[in-house]
């Protein structure tokens, strides 16, 4: 790939996080937004859900951890 007109060649790597894990504890994107190397670009993308999908997961979560 030619990037504004330089001589040498540039690779590009894309990795996708298309799920997130099933527990999250704060900070735990960090290692990966933190990445040491030159040229190296983060983007996030998040989609968020409406309130109502949000609420019923949590009713639900809220039962399950109740009935243990």
């Amino acid at each position: 790939m030619r990037i504004d007109g330089e001589l040498e060649h540039e690779f590009a790597r894309t990795l996708a996080l298309v799920s997130y894990p099933r527990s999250a504890y704060p900070g735990w994107l960090d290692s990966i937004i933190q990445i040491d190397e030159p040229n190296v670009d983060f983007s996030i993308h998040i989609v968020p859900l409406p309130p109502e999908v949000v609420s019923a997961r949590l009713v639900r979560k809220a039962i399950e951890f109740r009935a243990r």
